[in-house]
This record gives C-alpha cells, sequence and structure tokens, in this order.
C-alpha cells in the first residue's frame, strides 16, 4: 500500500497515477529525457515496461478498484474554473508513534493478490510477483486547513505493505515527504518504515524554493527503481511542479532544469540502500 496524504490536512487531489517504469542508470548526470505523456497528459519522465499499473484519472476514487480510502471516508467531486478535482476531509487520528492529529489516507493496493510477506520474508514483492515495483507515482494535491505546520506533511509511500499495530514487520515501506517550508525536518526528507510506526528519516536540500503551502496546487512525481547496476540498491527521485496547471504538461525537469541523480529535489540520500 503506499500512504499518499498523510498528517494534519485535508486534500483535493484531481489526479492519481502509477505505472511501471523501465530501468534507468542511477549514474546518469542529466535529467531524463521526456519519453511520452500518459492517458492524462502528464510527462513521464521514464518508458512504460510491462506490467502493473493504476490510474485514478475520470473515475470516482469512493469506487475504483484497488484504491482504499482509509475509514471509508468519503471523497466529494468539486470544480475548480477548469479544474475537476475530489476533495478528501481530514479525521482524527492517534497515532502509533505518538500523539494525536488529523489525517487523510489514500491507499493503492500493489496488486489482486494479499499480502503474504514483509521485508524480513521475502525481497522483491509482498503479495504476488505482478506487485507494482519499479514506478513512476504523480498525484496533484492541494492541501486546505493545515492545523499543525510543525508536522504536517504529505507522504507518498512506496514499495510497501500493511500498517498495523499487531505486525510492524507489515509496513516495509520507503517514503518521501513534502513539508512547509518551516518544518522541523525541512520542506522534503527520505524516509524508511521498514517497522511500523519506526521511522529513519534523512532531510534533503530542495534545488529551488518550493513547499507544501496552504490552499496551492502542486503535481508531484515519485520514481522509484531497482539499481540494475546493484541488486541491493533501489533509486528514489522526486520531481515537483509549482504550477501545473499553467498549459504544459508536468515535470519541468526534463527541461534540463537540474541533474537526473537530484531531479528537481535532490535525491543522493534516497540513493542510499533500501531493500529491493
Amino acid at each position: 500500500m503506499s500512504d499518499l496524504l498523510h498528517r494534519l490536512l485535508r486534500v483535493g487531489a484531481i489526479a492519481i497515477t502509477v505505472a511501471c517504469s523501465g530501468a534507468a542508470s542511477s549514474t546518469a548526470t542529466i535529467a531524463p529525457a521526456p519519453s511520452d505523456v500518459d492517458a492524462d497528459g502528464v510527462q513521464m519522465l521514464f518508458p512504460s515496461a510491462p506490467g502493473a499499473s493504476f490510474r485514478l484519472g475520470t473515475s470516482d476514487p469512493n469506487r475504483t478498484a484497488r484504491l482504499v480510502i482509509e475509514k471509508a471516508t468519503t471523497a466529494t467531486a468539486g470544480v475548480d474554473g477548469g479544474i475537476r478535482f475530489w476533495n478528501l476531509p481530514s479525521y482524527p487520528l492517534a497515532y502509533s508513534s505518538g500523539g494525536t492529529g488529523v489525517t487523510s489516507r489514500l491507499h493503492i493496493q500493489a496488486s489482486d493478490a494479499a499480502q503474504q510477506f514483509t521485508w524480513r520474508t521475502q525481497r522483491g514483492f509482498l503479495a504476488a510477483p505482478t506487485d507494482l515495483k519499479n514506478q513512476e507515482f504523480t498525484i496533484y494535491a492541494r492541501v486546505h486547513g493545515l492545523t499543525d505546520l510543525a508536522r504536517a506533511m504529505l507522504t507518498m509511500k512506496v514499495r510497501g505493505g500493511g500498517h498495523s499495530a499487531n505486525n510492524g514487520d507489515l509496513a516495509s515501506c520507503v517514503m518521501i515527504t513534502v513539508a512547509p517550508a518551516t518544518a522541523p525536518g525541512g520542506p522534503t526528507r527520505f524516509g524508511k518504515e521498514l517497522v511500523h510506526p519506526d521511522y529513519d528519516y534523512v532531510r534533503l536540500t530542495p534545488r529551488f524554493d518550493a513547499s507544501l503551502v496552504e490552499n496551492q496546487w502542486l503535481g508531484i512525481k515519485m520514481v522509484s527503481w531497482n539499481d540494475p547496476t546493484d541488486s541491493t540498491r533501489v533509486v528514489n527521485r522526486l520531481y515537483l511542479d509549482t504550477d501545473p496547471f499553467d498549459g504544459r504538461v508536468v515535470g519541468r525537469a526534463t527541461a534540463g532544469v537540474c541533474t537526473a541523480n537530484t531531479s528537481m529535489w535532490p535525491a543522493r540520500a534516497p540513493d542510499a540502500t533500501t531493500p529491493s
């Protein structure tokens, strides 16, 4: 499962797309060239590969197979100018790691199979060989009603499983966060949560001035793949478009703004070894 929307926010989301990506070199020094656009007209940074995928598109998130809204919270359709979106209210939560807050969470099931394994018992997949693995994960989000700027964040969790107080090993995930500029951990971090609720974060330094801001749309793309030159490494990168509805496709890093290893936000720390 992937925890897309996390901690102390309400979100209006217009699109969620996860697709298998072809392997890319982890040592490239330039931004990846545009490969194509997806079914929603969004720039894909890497070519698609055969395998599992998920796309919300124009579907209703309340009734979309493999997409689960936590606590069965109802997403409501809305329109802002020419932008059609879904708004998902938050609900109160007592965190397993301590403290209380409010949260909105959507989970994408990695495949049609149920989770059988954890990071301790299996490498490569948690439910079935057809699970989402190498992936290019894109969302558009806008947050409203941030109640605690010190802890507010939007988290994209990938390559993981269920989060349970009874079996913490099920989590088995990695993540990249987007937070307000004033957050103690900075506007973006890479993290591991192999055992729920134990987090291991690395603070990243943005390449440009960007952060999670009240009532502003963001186009966010996380790319994660197994390093073809090192079977013990998984490469994770984050791209951000701070003006996603300006008439251009998302992914302006492809114009050569920065290198592939750093994307629009550097991912050197996330390039560290993670279980494959």
